[in-house]
């Protein structure tokens, strides 16, 4: 009888939980003006139509679906600082449903309800929504991937196997470091083979996914490994320590952004 109660009360609870997520992100969204990186992402969306599309294939390039994205958008809804903000907004906001369908069907509605409201309120979700750049979007893309492969592992159908490499291919053109949900998802797929025997009747689906998930990168490992194999390669950004990263998460996931300078 309870589980049934919890059942009923938790769309509403997800209504609210998404409201909250919206309010916390649209609150004060155009209160600071643009800084270097946003005018950058207004400046490569508005670029010759041309010349936004050679970035699919160009080197060096990073999130050329994304400005691809708010070319469109901003043609829509115009060139404020509140309409170049709002598709992040939007995305952002979105994430908060996905995560709960993916944790409702890994751990349970209750425990995916908390890791909802986590993902609603995280001081680095909101500040990212609230940025006119490819972050927020990347989050939301990469969790509807997972949902799918989750739903495809269930035995879904091939339509859950098409979503996942969809999903996963528009997150890397959003992202480049979405790349890595790849490896995530052979982890996944390989602890599920081991465990379940039932899980082995899918290595064909999953082989194919892997494969055609190559296909589009091969031009973006072309000069990604040109890049790395320079002997004066350098990333343009200061060395961090694993211990900083995970002391500045921490502070940054409690505390908001703001002052995590100080570590």
């Amino acid at each position: 009888m309870e589980a049934k109660a919890r059942r009923r009360y938790a769309p509403y609870l997800m209504v609210g939980i998404v409201l909250l997520a919206f309010a916390l992100r649209v609150y004060h969204i155009d209160f600071q003006s643009l800084w270097r990186d946003e005018v950058d992402a207004l400046r490569f969306a508005t670029r010759p139509l041309s010349d936004l599309i050679a970035t699919f294939r160009n080197p060096g390039e990073n999130g050329p679906l994304y400005f691809l994205l708010l070319r469109g958008w901003l043609a829509a809804v115009g060139r404020s600082e509140f309409a170049l903000r709002s598709l992040p907004l939007l995305a952002g906001v979105l994430a908060v449903p996905l995560s709960f369908a993916l944790g409702q069907r890994l751990i349970g509605s209750r425990p995916a309800l908390l890791g909802t409201m986590l993902v609603a309120t995280s001081p680095y979700l909101v500040w990212y929504s609230q940025e006119a750049k490819m972050y927020a979007l990347a989050v939301s893309l990469v969790l509807a991937a997972l949902c799918s492969f989750s739903a495809a592992l269930a035995g879904k159908g091939w339509t859950r196997w098409l979503l996942t490499w969809l999903f996963t291919t528009l997150a890397i053109y959003v992202h480049l470091l979405s790349v890595l949900l790849i490896v995530v998802l052979v982890c996944w797929f390989a602890v599920e083979w081991l465990q379940r025997p039932a899980a082995r009747r899918h290595t064909g689906p999953m082989l194919l996914v892997l494969a055609l998930l190559t296909l589009p990168y091969l031009p973006i490992v072309r000069w990604q490994l040109v890049l790395w194999l320079q002997e004066s390669f350098q990333t343009g950004h200061a060395v961090v320590s694993p211990t900083t990263m995970l002391a500045s998460l921490l502070w940054g996931f409690s505390r908001g952004v703001q002052g995590s300078g100080s570590l």
